[in-house]
């Protein structure tokens, strides 16, 4: 009676990880199936048919910055953000759908130093990496880099914050494509964080 019982309880136990593994692979294949959607929807964005809208950016940075916003049936569908310092460019990205979020990249290139010439070469990328942020809902559902690994169950996490921070972002970036003016301050924005 003893070995029966056990043998149960081993069953049980058996199943009930092959249960939790299976949901949670669901929800794994799931998460992958949201990204690979997003990802075909961000190229779908960059095939349509756009008029890009260019304007200057005053970071206060070396070789300043350029903001280039692709409007699609009266929409800003895309909006790219370049600011090239000193030691590297910075790329943002960022996809919208009926007006909301959808995907966020941000990548530094850091220039390669010329030996021969003592100087950074503007023209040669020595390493890089990109971060890639997908959002549902204005909520960051999933933060894809070759940084560090993340968790995103935890709202007081740095990649919680970092969310949040590119929501503000591109509200700003957002509100700054529809505006009148052939080019915009960011410096304050950049310290501030806010518009």
């Amino acid at each position: 009676m003893k070995t029966n019982l056990l043998t149960q309880f081993r069953i049980s136990v058996w199943i009930l990880l092959l249960v939790l593994c299976g949901l949670s692979d669901s929800h794994g294949s799931d998460l992958a199936n949201y990204v690979a959607t997003m990802d075909k929807k961000t190229t779908q964005i960059d095939r349509l048919p756009t008029r890009e809208v260019k304007k200057s950016l005053l970071t206060g940075t070396d070789g300043g910055g350029a903001l280039s916003a692709f409007w699609h049936e009266g929409q800003v569908r895309h909006v790219k953000i370049t600011i090239i310092m000193s030691n590297r460019q910075i790329e943002e990205n960022y996809y919208y759908e009926n007006g909301q979020l959808i995907f966020a990249a941000s990548k530094q290139s850091f220039f390669l130093w010329d030996k021969a010439a003592q100087k950074l070469d503007l023209h040669k990328i020595a390493s890089s990496f990109e971060d890639k942020y997908y959002f549902m809902d204005g909520k960051l559902k999933q933060w894809n880099t070759n940084r560090a690994a993340v968790d995103l169950s935890d709202q007081d996490s740095n990649v919680s914050k970092e969310g949040e921070t590119l929501l503000r972002q591109s509200t700003f970036f957002m509100q700054t494509a529809r505006d009148e003016k052939d080019s915009v301050d960011i410096e304050a924005f950049i310290k501030r964080g806010t518009p």
